[in-house]
Order: structure tokens, then C-alpha cells, then sequence
């Protein structure tokens, strides 16, 4: 399955059937300790494979439960990252690195009976790379946009499952009050986009972000919760805690100096000390593959 990346005609035919709720932090240290040196303890996919095979699972699971409407967030594999820059080609570039990982969720997806069928794909948007995946009963749009949604919301209608993966909005803050500007200026515009996004469950989410100096990964997969990591060199992760909603920043700054030998935690000297000692080595040589658990 291959789309034809900004191609003139945008389009091709795929073949073949082809409100949160914050933890106190004292619960927060409990459940990150609780767990210490059991077999139980959460985890989170260490490689590409593996996080699109539980995103497969998460999005059947909550389809077979009622689920019709999801959202999707997968973490990108880097390509062509600088010193300075993660993403130098900027949304373009994440399309090319994220093309390959929607493709093999739809393939798993439309293996299940009720779901199956050809997908059409198409550019929705070629300078935001909104590209969106249609058959009779699955829509799926990549970096979905305020301008792209109306299009979208036509697109979804009989639909048995819709994705939007990895939209370009935020909702974090409540209300949608950060992306008043992208779905237009007057509050009709406003409160469409609203009732329409509030639909969508998250049912599958992986985020990667840095925090004074922590790596953290934010994972999710249906049922589950949001589950906070702090992620150390070797891509080995430290589990801190849990929400069943996003965890905002100022509980994430929390976490990430929740437990011994965190940078975090560090006096800001000291931190500083330790941030150019970690650019230094990610400048010297490209971070390591990740390793399936």
C-alpha cells in the first residue's frame, strides 16, 4: 500500500482488500513505587513494529466496543534529524516518516471482518500533508487540520470507523479554546468543530517529550491509561505513574523529578551541566535503535 508522496493528481488506489482528572502526587509516588521489581510493572513498545501492532489492538478494541469515532496519536520514527532540529523538513517530513506506520495500522485494521475492503488515498492538503485513506466503511486522515475538517466531517459520514491520527490542533486546555483560529472566526464555526471532535475517544497515544532535562514517554493503548515514563539513555524507561486522562505539564514537571538520581531534580548548575554533557553525546554519534521488547 503506497501513496504516491505530493504527487500532481494527489491521488492513488490502494490495492487489495486491502476534564482531566489529575492524581494527587502522592499517588502518583505510590503507584511508581508499588510496582518496583514486579513482573507486572507497565511498559510501553521500544520499537516501530511493536507500537503499531498494540495500536492495531487498541483501535479494534474500542471499535468492537461501540467505538466508531477515534483518535490516534502515534510517535514518529526521527529521519533526517539535525543537531538543532528534530524535524528540519518540517510537517513534510513527519508525513514521509509517518506514511509507512498508518499504512500498516489500516492493513491490520481491514483484516478484521466488518472493516475489510480497498483503501483510496489522497492529499487532502499539500502544504499542511494531510493526507487522508477512504473505503466504504474506513476513513483515516494523517495530520488532520482546522481547514482540512469540514472535508473530513463530509468524508466521515456512514462511515463504520473513523481516525484521525495525529491531528495538527490541540485540545488540551479545555473547550478547545487553543484552536478557536484554526476552526474559523465565528462561533457557529467554532461550536461545529466541537460537537463533531467531541465524539472521538483517544484510544491509542505515544508521545515522546523532553522535561527539564528528562526524556519522558507518554503511553496509551485501550483500555488503559495515561501512563507516564522517564526514558534514560539507553532507551530504557522508568515507570513514574498513571492518569486516565493526558497528564498535564505541571504534573509531568513533577514526575520527572519524582525519583532518585533525576535530572529534574538537579539545582539548575548542576542541570545545565548535565544538559551539554547529553547534547554532546547525541552529537557525537545517532541515538540507538530502539529494541522490541
Amino acid at each position: 500500500m503506497k501513496i504516491s508522496s505530493y504527487s500532481r493528481k494527489g491521488v492513488v488506489v490502494v490495492g487489495g482488500s486491502t476534564s482531566t482528572r489529575v492524581l494527587p502526587r502522592r499517588t502518583c509516588r505510590v503507584l511508581a513505587s508499588s510496582t518496583q521489581g514486579q513482573t507486572n510493572t507497565p511498559t510501553f513498545p521500544k520499537s516501530p513494529e511493536r507500537q503499531m501492532q498494540e495500536a492495531v489492538n487498541s483501535v479494534l478494541a474500542a471499535w468492537k466496543n461501540g467505538a466508531k469515532c477515534q483518535r490516534v496519536e502515534i510517535l514518529l520514527p526521527l529521519i533526517g534529524a539535525t543537531d538543532l532540529d528534530d524535524w528540519p523538513g518540517g510537517i513534510q517530513q513527519q508525513f514521509k516518516a509517518a506514511q509507512p506506520l498508518v499504512e500498516t495500522l489500516l492493513r491490520g485494521i481491514k483484516a478484521e471482518p466488518g472493516l475489510e475492503g480497498p483503501l483510496g488515498a489522497e492529499i487532502l492538503d499539500m502544504g499542511d500533508a494531510v493526507g487522508k485513506w477512504e473505503s466504504e466503511k474506513v476513513l483515516a486522515v494523517l495530520f488532520p487540520s482546522g481547514s482540512t475538517l469540514p472535508r473530513v466531517i463530509e468524508s466521515s459520514k456512514g462511515k463504520e470507523l473513523c481516525l484521525l491520527i495525529n491531528p495538527q490542533w490541540t485540545t488540551e486546555g479545555g473547550a478547545f479554546s487553543n484552536v478557536v483560529s484554526d476552526f474559523g472566526f465565528f462561533p457557529w464555526q467554532k461550536k461545529a468543530a466541537e460537537d463533531y471532535l467531541a465524539n472521538f475517544e483517544e484510544t491509542f497515544y505515544f508521545r515522546s517529550t523532553r522535561v527539564d532535562s528528562e526524556n519522558l514517554r507518554i503511553y496509551k493503548a485501550y483500555p488503559g491509561r495515561y501512563t507516564v515514563f522517564s526514558v534514560d539513555d539507553r532507551g530504557e524507561g522508568r515507570y513514574l505513574g498513571d492518569d486516565e486522562a493526558r497528564v498535564p505539564y505541571p504534573k509531568l514537571k513533577q514526575l520527572a523529578a519524582s525519583f532518585e538520581g533525576s535530572r529534574a531534580a538537579m539545582g539548575i548548575i548542576d542541570r545545565m551541566y548535565a544538559e551539554a554533557d547529553y547534547l554532546q553525546k547525541t552529537m557525537a554519534a545517532p541515538p540507538a535503535q530502539d529494541k522490541d521488547n
